[in-house]
Parts: structure tokens; C-alpha cells; sequence
């Protein structure tokens, strides 16, 4: 059985784990949520970049899924949001 003294050990030990545990979380999410940014960013300069190809060279979504190596439905998709 535990004594007092042995139980507010414990119990700091706990709440320092779990200190530890929500700290890490929070800095998964802060990391989670700048890659979201970042991919939205990129998802914005691809779109760009698939109208210029589009409309002002004329250039297929088939080639362009070709060249760029991206599936030809994700980048209609892309191209119609």
C-alpha cells in the first residue's frame, strides 16, 4: 500500500506525463495545420498554373495530367473547383 508521500509522487508523476502527452499533441496539430496551409498553397499555384497551360497554350488536361504526372481526374478536379 502507498503511503502519502508516495501517492503525491505518483500523482505529479501522472500529471507530468500527461503534461508531456498534451504538449506533443498541441505541437502535432500546430505541424498538421502548416502542412494543410502549405498543401492549399500548392493547390492554389497548381490550379493557376493548369489555366495558363489551358487557356493560353491550349494544352490538354490529359497532357497536362502527363507532364506533371498527377491523374487526369485529379486534375480536373483541380481545374473545375
Amino acid at each position: 500500500s502507498l503511503v502519502g508521500s508516495e501517492m503525491c509522487i505518483r500523482d505529479r508523476d501522472i500529471d507530468e506525463d500527461k503534461a508531456k502527452s498534451e504538449k506533443v499533441i498541441k505541437e502535432f496539430l500546430i505541424e498538421n495545420n502548416i502542412i494543410l496551409d502549405n498543401l492549399k498553397k500548392d493547390k492554389i499555384k497548381l490550379k493557376e498554373l493548369i489555366i495558363i497551360l489551358k487557356t493560353k497554350y491550349n494544352i490538354s488536361l490529359r497532357k497536362i495530367s502527363e507532364k506533371l504526372r498527377i491523374g487526369r481526374e485529379t486534375i480536373r478536379k483541380i481545374y473545375l473547383e
